[in-house]
């Protein structure tokens, strides 16, 4: 700073900016243009001007998708430097291949499939299906483009089990998880259980992550089972039948929608309406779910304007919806 100050730029707001000094601007460039002809070439392209334009809905995704790989390749836990003095031919393949098995990513999910919708049913939860359940499963199972199924039934008649079928089926249209929002951390700790219990039930090749997304998710005794390195999850390790993982790299704030299934409040949803930093990752984490909206009669107005922004975006890009309510 001081040699700068000597030099009579310091007081220049653009002598030290993101490229740097003066000095260090034309090194800087040269980095940059080195990696986007990388990344052409990579691609196919000639020239930028050859790229195609691509809508808002599609950038918002490719910006999440840099940001979470950016996210691991710089977690110098998984992919830690290779000093200068180590460089040896395969110093990099080698790294890149620990640290894709210590960031030990599950699969993705495997739906569980029978020969009807009755033995769906009685495979995940034990017991036929009843006609309100059968429809939503005939409805689901008959459309070439799932978009919003509203699901209005009594308390009891089985809305929940339901939207979970209807997930599965959606599984095999390519869906490739879920997110169950409820109004409060109470509802959804209630409701984590049975998705767990749901879960268990999927097919022995499965391996994906969970996730408890409130503010209080480390107090549930169900979900802290889940963690590895307790008790439990230790034994199921052990005995190669762990299917459901809380996985470290899932747990931050941020990065919670990426689990496979996520259950947890309504609010989750409605922060990808607003503006705020990051929100593409939450765009990423919803995108390629079925999400379930349960209790939706029990938003007030503002709520329902962030939730109706919500449903434009996951419109925009034909996620699933289901909305369960016992009354509207």
């Amino acid at each position: 700073m001081d040699e700068l100050q000597e030099k009579g730029e310091w007081l220049d707001p653009r002598a030290i900016s993101i490229w740097g000094s003066r000095e260090q601007r034309e090194t800087w460039q040269s980095v940059q243009k080195e990696c986007l002809q990388w990344m052409l070439d990579r691609s196919g392209c000639t020239d930028l001007s050859t790229l195609p334009p691509i809508q808002q809905p599609t950038a918002v995704l490719v910006t999440g998708l840099i940001i979470m790989a950016d996210w691991i390749a710089s977690n110098e836990e998984f992919f830690p430097l290779i000093p200068l003095d180590c460089m040896v031919p395969d110093a990099i393949s080698t790294r890149i291949e620990h640290g894709w098995k210590k960031l030990d990513l599950p699969s993705h999910w495997i739906p569980c499939k029978a020969d009807s919708l009755s033995q769906l049913c009685l495979v995940q939860f034990g017991f036929e299906p009843n006609a309100m359940q059968t429809a939503v499963m005939k409805e689901v199972k008959n459309s070439e483009q799932p978009g919003m199924i509203i699901l209005e039934a009594p308390m009891g008649l089985g809305k929940t089990e339901a939207a979970l079928l209807a997930a599965d089926l959606l599984a095999e249209k390519g869906v490739g998880g879920i997110f169950f929002g409820l109004p409060t951390q109470a509802t959804s700790n209630a409701i984590f259980d049975r998705i767990v219990e749901w879960a268990e039930q999927q097919p022995d090749a499965n391996r994906v992550s969970i996730r408890l997304a409130h503010g209080m998710a480390d107090m549930n005794a169900r979900y802290r089972e889940l963690m590895p390195g307790n008790r439990e999850s230790a034994v199921e390790e052990d005995a190669g039948s762990e299917r459901l993982v809380v996985h470290e790299w899932f747990r931050g704030r941020k990065q919670a929608l990426l689990a496979d299934f996520v259950v947890g409040t309504v609010d989750q949803v409605l922060m990808s309406a607003l503006r705020q930093k990051h929100v593409m990752l939450r765009h990423l984490g919803l995108c390629g779910k079925a999400v379930i909206i349960d209790e939706c009669h029990a938003y007030d107005a503002y709520m329902n304007q962030y939730l109706e922004e919500a449903l434009r975006w996951l419109g925009s890009y034909h996620t699933p919806v289901i909305m369960l309510s016992a009354t509207l």
